[in-house]
């Protein structure tokens, strides 16, 4: 017979019909699990430089670690005490951790921060060359689409340049990925020349 108590734990009781009235109790506890936490903003959109980030536990008394560099976090984390203010692009994984209990599963959310007054921002700038680079930010394979037009040959490269304008990567203009895997995390600008002379450059976040 199984009784199932309070605190997640049961006891298994066990009759002795060898002897009369002898009973044998077996008490098991099986530690709960804390909720997985939630992360979220104040926005839903692509975030401003400045939002704030919020994570939360549904388990009472928890408490939450977590990481802003893509890896897994544990205990030796940092710990959740306040909202966390991004300012770049930015994947959270967190955790929640009560004593006694099994830790949560690991909730992961990215947020892509942009600047809507920054020249540089995700958009080109200009509109002679539809181009679309994905995703963003990027591992180490950055993937390209272009209009029907622009997979006839107009575009003549693509480069990926660092802030100061120097040249990091080169492919031909039929390339439809680029290969990132070289260059170090930060902000780059993937630059598309068309044969006509005409130029589009958006900003590539390398994670």
């Amino acid at each position: 017979m199984v009784n199932f108590l309070k605190g997640g734990s049961f006891e298994i009781v066990l009759r002795n019909t060898a002897v009369k009235g002898v009973e044998v109790y077996y008490h098991v506890t099986v530690p709960n699990k804390v909720k997985k936490p939630q992360i979220k903003s104040f926005v839903r959109d692509t975030l401003a430089p400045g939002s704030k980030v919020t994570i939360s536990c549904a388990t009472e008394n928890a408490k939450i670690y977590y990481t802003l560099d893509e890896t897994d976090p544990s205990e030796a984390s940092l710990l959740y005490e306040s909202p966390i203010e991004l300012n770049e692009s930015t994947t959270i994984k967190a955790i929640a951790v009560r004593y006694g209990w099994t830790n949560s599963d690991i909730a992961t959310a990215s947020f892509i921060v942009k600047d809507n007054n920054d020249p540089l921002s995700i958009t080109p700038f200009q509109s002679q060359i539809a181009l679309n680079a994905y995703p963003n930010p990027c591992g180490d394979i950055l993937y390209i689409e272009t209009s029907q037009n622009d997979k006839d040959g107009k575009i003549h490269t693509f480069r990926v340049l660092d802030l100061q304008g120097r040249e990091q990567v080169s492919v031909l203009g039929s390339a439809r990925q680029i290969d990132m895997s070289r260059l170090p995390a930060g902000v780059y600008l993937l630059e598309a020349t068309g044969q006509n002379g005409a130029v589009c450059r958006y900003k590539i976040i390398k994670r």
